[in-house]
């Protein structure tokens, strides 16, 4: 999944390059913010309800019959809603891309954004059926396959994008056009050898006609239901949230600082892919030692996780951070402006990693609704920081730094109520996982007091107790004498000698 995501990363680049227009270089990036927030709001979550249950149903020896009944429901509602989008996408467009220097020549024409619109919904009900089968996947804990077909989705998108710009296709429209065929064509090809590898695996499990729990349709639907509700609108806000001071900056000062926003926010977000890419395998994982053996395991697991992945993105952040005028040179020349937010675009993305652990201790006790909730907050704060923050008659690099200190802002707010939730709920919180997220701020410091601080905290988690416990230390130093630095092993490892020592 790593390599997958690192492949998206590049393509970025790529074309940051190849749309030789900055305006639809920021354009494409508002048709991803549209894409992503759709999604959750068109299949109203049920995705996230299948990878959840998945897991259940697999261990009652069910699973089949649960997917018979999962898939044709995710898909209609995907359909009936995407073409309710359809019909609005005109009133839809110019939420989305309509700026407040629309008489400038800095906006689009209406039928430009319509047209532009209509792709962001097509595109949306494909990656509807996209998720469903990575959900699927995911939940039976088949990686290698999660892995495979994102990797191939990627490749695929990365050349089909590449060869169409070269061939003189480089507007927002037509890369996103590339997206939306390479999701279907990636989805129908890995449709058929995955469901005979579900079927076999189903199959291992026992009897499927006789499942450990009898499953009536009603049942499982208000399952699902009930809990992917919840989880659409915490999707909703947390697409928001990732995305509103990208939208924002767009509205007042138009698709050029917005290029430049999106170039940066692609760069700095490999610290929240590598976060949410160890927040699938370890959610996964430890939903799976909830269902079968108890909750005071899971949270060992989540607990050790989380900090080991905390401290290794933050020092990652602080090399990153250092030479943030070579790191821009990766995009084209009139990006450089975009250097002096890259260590606060770090900060916002390694707050809304830590965000994504804490998400799964609501998603362990089914009370989604408290997803909603701090992602709400964090939005409400991104959207009084904006207002206050982006003005029209700040200068390019000023109003880059309000975005991105917005950003920041909004995923404060977030992680605040996030860990008062956590914290109302009796799960557990130790003070090594208090010290990582406040040492995360020393991203907004200076360049020579984030090294400072980034040094005192190597020697903090090696020297004492306050982040890792003796246990804890003994786990980590015992898989590192193995020579295997590979982090989804590290968890392997700490999971079975946390089950053995139990």
């Amino acid at each position: 999944m790593v390599a997958a995501r690192v492949i998206g990363l590049v393509r970025g680049i790529v074309l940051a390059w190849l749309m030789v227009e900055k305006r639809e270089f920021g354009l494409f990036q508002i048709t991803l913010l549209a894409v992503n927030i759709l999604t959750p709001l068109c299949s109203i979550g049920l995705n996230e309800g299948a990878a959840r249950y998945v897991p259940l149903y697999e261990t009652r020896h069910a699973l089949r019959p649960f997917l018979r009944r999962t898939v044709p429901m995710v898909l209609g509602v995907g359909l009936v809603l995407s073409l309710v989008a359809y019909l609005v996408a005109e009133p839809l467009g110019r939420l989305l891309f309509a700026t407040l220097e629309q008489d400038s020549g800095l906006g689009m024409d209406d039928p430009a954004r319509l047209m532009l619109t209509r792709l962001v919904v097509g595109t949306t009900f494909a990656l509807i059926g996209y998720f469903l089968l990575l959900s699927i996947l995911k939940g039976m804990r088949m990686f290698r396959a999660v892995s495979l077909m994102e990797f191939v989705n990627n490749v695929a998108f990365t050349l089909l994008a590449i060869l169409a710009a070269l061939w003189g296709w480089r507007s927002a429209g037509a890369i996103l056009a590339c997206y939306g065929i390479t999701l279907v064509i990636v989805a129908i090809l890995f449709m058929m050898p995955f469901a005979r590898l579900i079927g076999r695996a189903s199959d291992q499990l026992g009897p499927l006609n006789e499942p450990a729990t009898p499953l009536a349709g009603r049942s499982v639907v208000d399952q699902m239901l009930r809990f992917s509700s919840w989880a659409a609108l915490a999707a909703i806000m947390w697409q928001t949230l990732q995305y509103y001071p990208m939208w924002f900056l767009q509205k007042i000062h138009g698709p050029e600082p917005t290029a430049v926003f999106g170039g940066v926010r692609l760069m700095t977000q490999v610290v929240l892919i590598g976060a949410v890419s160890v927040v699938t395998v370890v959610q996964t994982s430890v939903t799976k030692t909830w269902e079968s053996r108890g909750s005071a395991l899971a949270d060992r697991h989540l607990q050790l996780a989380f900090k080991v992945t905390a401290l290794g993105l933050l020092l990652g952040c602080v090399v990153f951070s250092v030479p943030a005028g070579l790191i821009i040179r990766l995009l084209p020349p009139s990006y450089a402006e975009g250097a002096t937010i890259i260590p606060l675009s770090l900060l916002a993305f390694l707050i809304a990693g830590h965000l994504s652990f804490l998400a799964i201790h609501f998603n362990l006790i089914e009370k989604t609704r408290f997803l909603f909730w701090p992602w709400a907050i964090g939005v409400s704060c991104n959207v009084a920081a904006g207002i206050g923050l982006i003005k029209p008659e700040l200068d390019g690099t000023s109003a880059l730094r309000a975005a991105a200190w917005v950003g920041v802002i909004g995923t404060t707010g977030a992680i605040s109520a996030a860990i008062a939730l956590v914290r109302s709920e009796r799960r557990p919180l130790d003070k090594g996982s208090y010290v990582l997220i406040v040492s995360s701020y020393a991203l907004a410091l200076p360049t020579l007091f984030l090294c400072i601080v980034g040094g005192l905290l190597v020697v903090v988690a090696y020297s004492t107790k306050l982040i890792f416990d003796v246990d804890e230390k003994q786990l980590i130093r015992g898989y590192a004498t193995t020579g295997r630095h590979k982090l989804g092993q590290l968890f392997a490892f700490c999971f079975r000698s946390s089950s053995h020592n139990s």
